[in-house]
């Protein structure tokens, strides 16, 4: 999660990915001491719930899609790799 603060922080800021790590660490930090471990829960039990929804979800998403064919419905040029 740290990594990710430093990524997104370096791509939408240009600062070092240090200062985004360091920056992620104090927002969890902070966070965590003013909502204490139940808001940290909390989080987390909605975290999980969006998950169970996108897995329950993406098989029908991808079963929508297999009318639409793959490289099987593209041009020639396409299968040859030209």
């Amino acid at each position: 999660m740290l990594f990710t603060f430093g990524v997104l922080l370096e791509a939408l800021a240009g600062a070092p990915m240090a200062v985004g790590i360091f920056a992620g660490l104090l927002v969890i930090v902070v966070y965590t001491m003013i909502g204490g471990m139940w808001a940290v829960a909390l989080t987390d039990f909605i975290q999980m719930l969006v998950f169970v929804c996108a897995v329950q979800a993406s098989p029908r998403k991808a079963a929508s899609y297999r009318n639409y064919g793959g490289r099987s419905r593209q041009g020639p040029e396409v299968m040859r790799g030209t």
